[in-house]
C-alpha cells in the first residue's frame, strides 16, 4: 500500500521520516506507475551514501546474553540449524546469542560497546568479520557442514579463546 505524496509531505513537516520503498525501472514499464513511483520526495527517502563505504562494525543483538555473539544470516541459520546448535553446544548454549549486521550506523551495537552486554567474541559466518580484536572469521556455513578439516580448522581457532 503507497503512502500519497500529500500524507508524506505532513509527515516530513512534523519530522517524522517516512520510509517508501523504490519500485525498479525496467524498460517497457508502464509511465504511469513510474511516474507515480518518481513523485515521491526522494531525498528524505535515500540511502546514505555511506551505504556503499566499508561497513560499520555494528551489530543488531538479539534477546538474551553470552559471551560469544554469532553473527549470522536468518537463512543460513535455518540452513544450517544442526551445526549452529553443534557450535553452540561446544561454547556452551548459555554462553552463546545471536546478531545480525546493521546497516545503519545508529543501530545495533558497536564494538567499543560488547562489555556493557558482556560479549567478549563474535564469530562472522559467512562474508567478512569485522575490523579489529573480538571478531572470530569463520568461514561459509556450507563449507563447514560438508568439511569435516573446515570444522576442524574453526575448532583449532576457537580453542585458545575458550580459555580466556
Amino acid at each position: 500500500m503507497a503512502i500519497d505524496s500529500g500524507a508524506i509531505r505532513r509527515l516530513e513537516a512534523m519530522d517524522i521520516p517516512v520510509w517508501c520503498s523504490r519500485a525498479p525501472k525496467y524498460a517497457g514499464s508502464d509511465s504511469a506507475a513510474m511516474a507515480a513511483a518518481e513523485s515521491v520526495p526522494t531525498e528524505a527517502h535515500s540511502i546514505d551514501a555511506s551505504a556503499s563505504e566499508p561497513r560499520a562494525a555494528r551489530i543488531r543483538l538479539e534477546a538474551g546474553s553470552g559471551r560469544w555473539l554469532l553473527v549470522v544470516d536468518d537463512g543460513d541459520r535455518a540452513r544450517h540449524a544442526a551445526l549452529i546448535e553443534d557450535i553452540r553446544a561446544a561454547l556452551g548454549s548459555r554462553e552463546c546469542r545471536f546478531g545480525t549486521w546493521s546497516d545503519s550506523p545508529e543501530a545495533g551495537v558497536a564494538v567499543e560497546d560488547w562489555d556493557a552486554h558482556g560479549i567478549r567474541n563474535a564469530l562472522v559466518f559467512g562474508g567478512d568479520a569485522g575490523p579489529g580484536p573480538g571478531f572470530v572469521q569463520c568461514g561459509q556455513l556450507a563449507t563447514l557442514t560438508a568439511s569435516g578439516e573446515a570444522r576442524r580448522a574453526l575448532w583449532r581457532q576457537l580453542q585458545p579463546l575458550l580459555a580466556i
